[in-house]
């Protein structure tokens, strides 16, 4: 599928983005292991958090779907998820969610079955030694493909392929982290509610939280002193489960990301977003923003399942200036990368990013992705590898393509976050933006387009049976 996307120069209105898709993801694991049903409300019904449900579904847990974003799961206990898992053969597929098939390799540390862990062509280009290489410090016998370099290990990933009569004993682990990750860190954490001592892991710089906010909630016996994370084994090993028995996912900050940003480089922009989650580990791009002078009001602060939340009011009476990003800074902005690249084009001055290596390993090189497509749109980049530096010109009258009468062939490279950020670079104001390969939008936003229709866009597009949609 391909979208068209015309100038606009006027947003108004009130924007509903999805649940969180890092909460997702999470909430169905951690259900699985508790010793009563879960009721879980706000789930994100994207293809990347649908891909762990099924998982979930697919293993022997008991799911209720009640509605696209309600369900209840219907775990007993961590024994018995244990048990589920025992001298069983099965593939679990999942697509494109990185998240999903990282953090299930915890979850399934204990498992004694013949289990592989796979997904499409773009997941298994992803690094996975990374997780693979501790978790077999802990007793985990799992191993991943090994392609044309054969010192990393990638998907498929494969569980007890080598060892019988496998005990699901694990040790616990000490174990500093080589990169900010926050899809490793959480997968060991999963990993050590299964080992016999006390699992501790140090960061070496902060990657978002989620995953330990939720595992508080959930009831397991977690501790975080600066950098260091620890958890341990429940005791009696059935005892992780949520009080309440509920569990409400708040909406999701980096879906919010793509419409703030839009609104601030809008010609004329006010919109509102209501109950998006504000976990300090999330909101780098809040923060560089009003660095930067946007105009943004946050009302109606609470907390709700140990997630700060509140309402954001955006508006596009400030120019943005130009900022400097340290690494530090950029690890809890990670997924809200590509559409900040919109934003620096319309500062009055360049911007410095550091420590952009790691965006190398999402769904794109999402350097490598933006920089190529932005540049057709006249973009001015200086990329110092030796650094690991980016820095980013602001677009100008003497930068800025003559053709207000041509579309703009970019290409999203499949990757749902590049593609709704080129959606948002129309409000450039250069002429009409075609965007291929749009349809993993629907991993993490499925109703992205009729909250960009609802606010002021003007788009159509185009299915690869050539039929078109035009929505103004």
């Amino acid at each position: 599928m391909e979208v068209v996307v015309e100038p606009c120069e006027v947003l108004l209105g009130e924007v509903d983005v999805p649940g969180d898709k890092s909460l997702s993801h999470r909430s169905v694991m951690l259900a699985a292991l508790a010793n009563t049903p879960t009721h879980i409300s706000g789930f994100l019904p994207g293809l990347d958090a649908l891909a762990s449900l099924q998982a979930i579904q697919k293993i022997g847990l008991q799911v209720e779907i009640i509605n696209p974003t309600e369900l209840i799961i219907y775990g007993q206990g961590m024994r018995d998820f244990t048990h589920l898992l025992a001298n069983h053969s099965f593939t679990l597929d999942f697509e494109n969610a990185g998240t999903g098939l990282r953090l299930f390799s915890g979850l399934l540390a204990s498992a004694t079955g013949q289990i592989i862990l796979t997904g499409d062509a773009s997941l298994c280009k992803r690094p996975m030694k990374r997780i693979t290489a501790p978790l077999r410090q802990m007793g985990v016998d799992i191993a991943g493909a090994r392609l044309s370099d054969i010192t990393e290990e990638k998907a498929p990933l494969f569980f007890n392929l080598n060892k019988k009569n496998k005990t699901n004993n694990l040790m616990p682990l000490n174990y500093v982290l080589p990169q900010a990750s926050a899809q490793v860190k959480s997968c060991l954490l999963l990993a050590g509610l299964f080992a016999t001592g006390k699992t501790t892991l140090t960061e070496p710089i902060q990657t978002r939280d989620h995953t330990e906010r939720m595992l508080k909630e959930f009831g397991a016996n977690i501790q975080k002193k600066g950098q260091d994370i620890s958890i341990e084994a429940p005791s009696k090993n059935d005892k992780l489960s949520l009080i309440s028995g509920h569990y409400e996912i708040v909406k999701d900050f980096s879906s919010a990301a793509f419409f703030i940003v839009a609104t601030l480089i809008a010609k004329q922009g006010d919109i509102l977003i209501r109950k998006v989650g504000l976990n300090p580990t999330r909101t780098g791009l809040l923060t560089v923003l009003l660095k930067m002078g946007a105009d943004i009001q946050i009302s109606n602060q609470h907390v709700i399942h140990n997630e700060p939340v509140g309402d954001l009011h955006v508006t596009s009476k400030n120019k943005l200036t130009g900022a400097h990003v340290s690494s530090d800074l950029l690890a809890l902005m990670i997924d809200e990368f590509p559409i900040f690249l919109i934003a620096t084009l319309t500062a009055s001055a360049p911007t410095i990013i550091e420590g952009i290596q790691e965006l190398a390993y999402k769904e794109s090189n999402r350097v490598e992705t933006m920089v190529k497509n932005l540049s057709q749109l006249g973009a001015k980049f200086e990329l110092i590898t030796a650094e690991n530096k980016l820095i980013v010109y602001p677009l100008s009258g003497s930068n800025t393509p003559n053709q207000s009468h041509l579309d703009f062939d970019l290409h999203s490279a499949k990757d749902h976050r590049v593609a709704m950020s080129l959606f948002m670079a129309a409000l450039l104001g250069i002429g009409p933006i075609k965007i291929r390969e749009i349809e993993n939008i629907n991993t993490s936003f499925p109703q992205f387009f009729e909250e960009a229709k609802k606010i002021g866009f003007c788009f159509k597009i185009i299915t690869n049976q050539g039929g078109a949609k035009c929505l103004q």
